[in-house]
Formats: structure tokens, sequence, C-alpha cells
């Protein structure tokens, strides 16, 4: 019988498959959307924008973002993360492809505003962690800071890329092939390898089969006894944990906003050259993995209350660092300090 079961389970977990794919899927899409500061000097220097102008568009994505994620994630639970992810990179796609055509500020706030912000809040953050929790529990940690590094990832990869392609064929032609890579490199993948639940292969979460499956065991027992997640969603809204994680999202999301979206031009205004400036934000993304996955490690043996106030603290203090001290060290340190943390 345990011979039986032992070659009952494939010999990698399908979830490390869906993991890897997730995780590019995020690269992509979080590489995408953040390389707008790339994209920022020049676009305002065609057209003599002034920089709220076009900061006002950008923020405007963001809002969305931050509106469409509650209804993101309603779509999630009834017809899972797979569709989603579809929908998000096709209309990401098109959206980054229209950004070629921009001749007025309206063009940006719907272009990169609306559709750009709709694809990044269906293929970011929310459905990688969806896709972490429903495929691991034993090793949910891990599993998370892997899926989370993809967005550090797109920032070591995908932003050098578009800054290449806008010094190489320009800023509206750097949009339409970054918009087809996009679109290339993540559909097939998503239709191949993703899968919205193990049961929808007879598994269950870590591997676990139906017939390994101990009832009352840990596997059982340990998501209701560590979490909230079978609370309605209305009441969820009123415990404390809620609204911690909530400011620490928002502090997180808008200090690393701020970073991704200004700090190129900030830099060259500060008289660094271009490659400086998206050197360090490749950078950021390099020590962001490192960060990401060591928080996993650090939650599972400390806690996943303590370690986020010190990494907020650290992270105040680079800013603090960089406004008084502004040369190539600090650059890199500050770009070092806001990946790792």
């Amino acid at each position: 019988m345990t011979r039986v079961r032992a070659q009952s389970r494939p010999p990698i977990f399908y979830g490390w498959f869906v993991l890897a794919a997730t995780t590019f899927v995020l690269c992509m899409s979080f590489g995408t959307s953040t390389s707008i500061g790339v994209y920022f000097k020049p676009i305002i220097e065609e057209f003599n924008w002034l920089r709220a102008d076009l900061s006002l568009g950008i923020s405007i994505g963001f809002l969305l973002f931050a509106v469409a994620s509650p209804f993101i994630g309603r779509i999630i639970d009834r017809w899972g993360v797979r569709p989603v992810f579809l929908f998000g990179i096709v209309i990401m796609s098109v959206g980054t492809a229209l950004m070629s055509l921009t001749t007025r500020l309206w063009h940006v706030y719907i272009f990169y505003g609306v559709l750009m912000a709709l694809g990044g809040a269906a293929t970011t953050f929310l459905s990688a962690s969806v896709v972490v929790v429903r495929w691991f529990l034993r090793r949910r940690g891990l599993a998370l800071s892997i899926a989370n590094s993809g967005g550090a990832l797109g920032m070591l990869l995908v932003v050098p890329l578009s800054a290449f392609l806008i010094q190489a064929v320009g800023w509206r032609q750097a949009f339409v092939i970054s918009a087809g890579v996009l679109a290339l490199a993540t559909l097939p993948l998503i239709l191949a390898v993703i899968r919205n639940d193990p049961a929808d292969m007879g598994l269950r979460m870590d591997g676990v089969t139906e017939e390994e499956r101990v009832p009352g065991g840990p596997g059982a027992t340990a998501a209701a006894a560590n979490n909230l997640s079978h609370l309605p969603w209305k009441r969820a809204m009123t415990t404390g944990p809620f609204w911690l994680i909530s400011g620490g999202y928002f502090t997180c999301g808008f200090t690393v906003t701020l970073f991704s979206v200004h700090i190129i031009p900030y830099a060259t205004d500060l008289g660094f050259d271009s490659q400086t400036a998206v050197g360090a934000v490749a950078f950021s993304g390099f020590f962001n993995i490192l960060g990401t996955i060591t928080a996993g490690t650090v939650s599972g043996r400390l806690g996943r209350k303590n370690p986020p106030a010190v990494t907020y603290f650290v992270r105040g203090m680079s800013f603090v660092i960089f406004i008084i001290w502004q040369n190539l060290f600090t650059l890199y340190l500050f770009a070092a300090v806001i990946g790792f943390s």
C-alpha cells in the first residue's frame, strides 16, 4: 500500500510549475507597468507637458488599480485565476501598444490610467497570492516570497530592456515591441501551465493526494488555525489585522511607486546619466529578489509582525539619507534599501 501511494504522487509537485509560471507573469506585467518611469522624460520632452500632468495620468492608473482590486478578487473567487490572468495580459498589452499613439494627455489617462491599470490589477500581486494560497500550505511563506519576487525580476529585466528599446527605436516603437513581448511571452504560458486549483488535477495543497490525506491532520487544520481566511469578507474588514495589513501595503505601495516612477527622471535632474538611473532601478530589483526570498525565511522563524515594522523604519530612513546626501553612492544605497525592504 505504501509503495502504491508513493508511486501515485508525481515526482515534482505540479504547484511548483504553476508558481514558476505565475512568477514570470508577474515579472512581465509589473515590469511593463513600472517601465513608465523610463518613458517619463522622453514623453514630456516631446510634448512639453508639465510633469504633474503626466503624473496625474499615472496616479489615475494606480487609483483605478486599487479600486479594481476588490472586484478582481471577487472574480477570482468565482472563475479562478487563469481567466483573470488571460484578461489582464490582453488588456495590458492593448494599453501598452496604444501608448505608442499618444498625442494628447487624455490618451495617457485612458491607455495607461485605465487599460494598463486594469491589466495590472488582474496580473500582479493579488492574483499571484491567490495562486500560492490555493496550491501551498506547509511552504506557503517560501512560495509567496518566490511569487512576489516576480515584481523584482520585472524591475531587474524589463525596465532596462525598455530603456534599451527607447534608445534603439524611440519611445513609440518601444511601447509596441513591449506590448508584443508581453503578450507572446505570457499568454501561451498561462494557457499551458497555470491551473486554478489543485483539485483540477486531482491534487491537494502541497501535492497530497486524496488517498494520502489524513483526516484532521496538519493539512486539514493548519489554515483555519493560523489565518482568518474562513471569515466572510465583510466581517474580515472589521478585524484589526485586515486594517494593519492594508496600512502596511499602502505604505509599501506609495514608497515603491514613488521610487519606480520618479527616480529615473529625478536622478537625471541631479546630473546622473540615464544609464546610471536605469541601473539604480535594476539594482533595486536585484536586492528586491534577495529581500523577498529572505522575508519568507525570516517570517517563518520570527513571525510576521515585527519584521515589517523594522522594514518600514529602515526604508523611511533611506529616503531621509538620499534627500540629505545626493551622490552616486547614496543613489545606489537608496535603491538597494528600497529593493531589499
